[in-house]
């Protein structure tokens, strides 16, 4: 597992579209994190897209949606984090561990809980998590997606694995 620096990413991985960040921030990616920022909200089941400032009550909980789409190839995958700025205000973002590898080009689905005793705000563009990128592509097992609910192991592979074990039951004998 290999982690992606800004600089990789720029002279390797975007040029090569083994990992796109939609919409990206040209200011977004410091050293070995992405910052990713506030795109979209869920109003009453419609996704709004930001174009005003929104607050949030004392203790409720917003669903929102990512301003960048995360493409990652089989060979990606990504850590989650949030951001300080958010915390600092009483502000929660929910999000899954990871973006796993295979994830098709979509912005990310998370949440912002307001634990603050009163009103904040959320504007279209704030920072509100990091990412830090992997390239998994070492290991054995190579991830198709996710998305698909299935694991691919390269042929090659298989038949690598399955002459060892026929050279050790060999040696057995």
């Amino acid at each position: 597992m290999t982690l992606i620096t800004k600089a990789t990413y720029d002279a390797y991985y975007e040029p090569e579209k083994i990992l796109r960040i939609e919409n990206s921030d040209p200011n977004g990616f410091e050293h070995i994190k992405y910052y990713f920022r506030l795109g979209a909200i869920r109003i009453r089941d419609k996704i709004e897209p930001l174009t005003t400032e929104v607050t949030i009550p004392p203790g409720e909980y917003v669903q929102v949606f990512s301003l960048e789409i995360f493409t990652l190839s089989s060979r990606v995958m990504a850590l989650l984090g949030q951001c300080t700025e958010l915390f600092t205000q009483d502000l929660e973002l929910s999000h899954g561990l990871s973006i796993d590898p295979g994830y098709p080009g979509m912005p990310l689905t998370l949440g912002i809980r307001n634990n603050a005793s009163e009103r904040r705000s959320l504007q279209r563009g704030m920072r509100i998590g990091k990412a830090i990128f992997f390239d998994v592509s070492e290991s054995v097992v190579e991830m198709t997606s996710y998305w698909a609910g299935q694991l691919k192991i390269k042929e090659s592979e298989v038949k690598l694995q399955a002459a060892e074990k026929v050279r050790r039951v060999a040696d057995e004998i």
